[in-house]
């Protein structure tokens, strides 16, 4: 059968609205603040071979410089709380500022370097913490030694090795 203008136009205007649905999803994956997933169907849309009469390609273009840009900005930003908060001393806000860095970007392993070191630092300083609670109780000094291990839930992450034990003692001794 011949192919009527008809159909060509009606092939035409599916496989349009194809490309809008590609980068609909795209964009709803952005909204959902899943950026680099995000990336990855804008790319689809930028290397679509589908008619493209509104321009998708180029806009999916613009939004994945602007979005790895975000990145880049938010991870700097992150990395350098976590490394300001670690000059502190605040060992607890150093690790959460570089989760977030590490959230934003999973794939980049810098900041997993940084993650593993710091929380070894906070596992050497709240070890001296619960050793000392282990003393203070081991002499009758309970309530010295719930000062001790409430002081490392308060400076460390749940996460963290003996913010586990400290947790664990308190729970032996009545509500937290």
């Amino acid at each position: 059968f011949p192919v009527t203008i008809y159909g060509r136009r009606k092939n035409y205007a599916a496989r349009v609205a194809k490309l809008k649905s590609m980068y609909r999803k795209a964009e709803s994956i952005f909204l959902q603040n899943r950026l680099l997933e995000s990336i990855d169907y804008y790319r689809m849309v930028e290397d679509s071979s589908l008619p493209d009469p509104d321009s998708l390609r180029e806009k999916s273009r613009r939004k994945i410089d602007s979005i790895q840009k975000d990145i880049a900005v938010r991870q700097a930003r992150y990395e350098r709380e976590s490394d300001e908060a670690f000059k502190a001393g605040n060992l607890k806000e150093a690790v959460e500022k570089i989760k977030l860095c590490i959230d934003i970007n999973p794939t980049n392993e810098i900041p997993k370097g940084k993650l593993a070191s710091i929380m070894s630092e906070l596992k050497k300083q709240m070890q001296v913490y619960y050793q000392e609670g282990i003393l203070e109780e081991s002499v009758g000094e309970v309530e010295a030694a719930k000062v001790k291990w409430k002081k490392i839930l308060e400076k460390s992450v749940p996460e963290e090795e003996y913010h586990k034990k400290a947790t664990m003692k308190l729970k032996k001794y009545g509500p937290i």
